[in-house]
């Protein structure tokens, strides 16, 4: 089964390919090896992509409908298997590391309204951020700009919606390949 098939995101425009995080081989990553055990070891080869937020409804509905699968979230995760919590942080430690921006031209569409992005940045840090803060700081961010249109169908006042200038670089930014052994 291709990671589309299984996620849910086949024939979606973005055509996700996993890219490779990290391989844990260390000996001991299970509860029942208190001290290592000649000759067994268990590895892990740990992958991850980042998805536009439009495609996320296809990929929970292929969770609901196989048992194998499911959906988290990252605050409510349930016991694990071996280190996978570890596995789990390590991704966010180098989720955190890339730049708000590439973030955001990786997973929100091409127009967008600042909420959007302040709800990225809060759920990728861990943190609530004062809304005027973030507005003024992003405002005068350099590849942030807004559109001149507005968020049709709200209730109250439509907010502005904004776009990202792209970047070249912006795909190896947002897509580290590393490949390491950790023997600890």
């Amino acid at each position: 089964m291709t990671f589309d098939n299984a996620t849910g995101l086949a024939g979606h425009r973005r055509g996700y390919q996993p890219k490779q995080m990290h391989t844990f081989g260390g000996l001991n990553r299970t509860p029942e090896q208190n001290e290592p055990s000649p000759g067994l070891r268990v590895v892990t080869v740990a992958y991850w992509t980042l998805l536009q937020l439009t495609d996320l409804d296809a990929a929970q509905q292929v969770a609901e409908s196989d048992p194998h699968l499911s959906w988290w979230d990252i605050d409510d995760l349930p016991e694990m298997a071996f280190d996978h919590r570890h596995i789990i942080d390590q991704a966010l430690e180098t989720l955190r590391n890339i730049q708000l921006d590439a973030l955001a031209q990786a997973t929100l569409p091409s127009k967008f309204v600042l909420a959007d992005l302040r709800e990225l940045a809060e759920t990728i840090q861990s943190t609530r951020l004062d809304p005027g803060n973030f507005q003024r700081t992003i405002k005068n961010h350099p590849r942030i700009k807004p559109t001149g249109e507005f968020l049709e169908g709200t209730k109250h006042r439509p907010p502005r919606l904004y776009t990202l200038e792209t970047t070249e670089a912006l795909e190896t930014t947002a897509t580290p390949e590393t490949t390491e052994v950790n023997h600890d």
